[in-house]
């Protein structure tokens, strides 16, 4: 292909690749009995997977009457497009400053594209304290990972057993968060509780836990 010719087959790393599904398939390409895989007639979820797409426009599907399993397919080929980030792991440790703990959260790749502008993971817990660290646009490929430290967290049961993780970019618009793929208010905010260290300043509910927790088993 002209793509390979110009050994450009990896753009997508750098340049959001998106069009549109030609317009006489618009309305059928998410039925049920429709021939995916038969000549001109591709399968979408594969060639999204292929190209790395993180758009294809469908006005059909999304601005008509389309409804039922259409729609469903429709909406799950939407989701399958683009960047889906997931805090994968948090871990906390006794913090170098006093009274305070180390807060590492990972965060895995799990779609397919990456997201082309400045993107930052924040971390606030009721207490005040809020922080926000970038460089979550550099986890690229599907299933890389990042990790990133939040520094002099107040070691309290308060702020620990209710911390909320967020992702922001400067190139967000107001009322359109990016958001994770997981968590509440639909991914603007995954809410982690985690136990005090061994070593740290007893709390007003100590609650001795090892010091690596699996963010799935904490999700609310």
């Amino acid at each position: 292909s002209q793509v390979q010719a110009t050994a450009a087959t990896d753009f997508w790393m750098s340049g959001a690749m998106g069009g549109e599904v030609r317009p006489e398939l618009q309305a059928t390409i998410f039925d049920d009995n429709y021939a995916a895989g038969t000549q001109y007639k591709q399968d979408f979820g594969m060639c999204a997977e292929e190209t790395h797409a993180t758009y294809m426009l469908n006005y059909y599907a999304f601005q008509t009457s389309d409804t039922g399993n259409a729609l469903v397919s429709a909406r799950a080929a939407s989701d399958q497009m683009g960047y889906a980030f997931r805090l994968a792991e948090v871990s906390v440790a006794e913090g170098s400053v006093g009274d305070t703990v180390d807060i590492t959260a990972t965060v895995i790749q799990d779609g397919i594209a990456p997201f082309y502008y400045d993107l930052s993971i924040g971390l606030a817990c009721p207490e005040g304290f809020s922080v926000t660290v970038g460089g979550v646009d550099g986890i690229v490929s599907e299933g890389s990972t990042a990790s990133f430290t939040f520094t002099a967290v107040p070691a309290t049961s308060t702020c620990l057993s209710s911390l909320d993780f967020s992702l922001s970019s400067s190139y967000a618009l107001a009322g359109a968060p990016v958001k994770f793929a997981q968590g509440v208010s639909d991914g603007t905010v995954v809410e982690v509780s985690l136990p005090l260290p061994p070593g740290s300043p007893p709390s007003t509910s100590p609650t001795p836990s090892p010091t690596t927790t699996p963010v799935a088993t904490q999700l609310k």
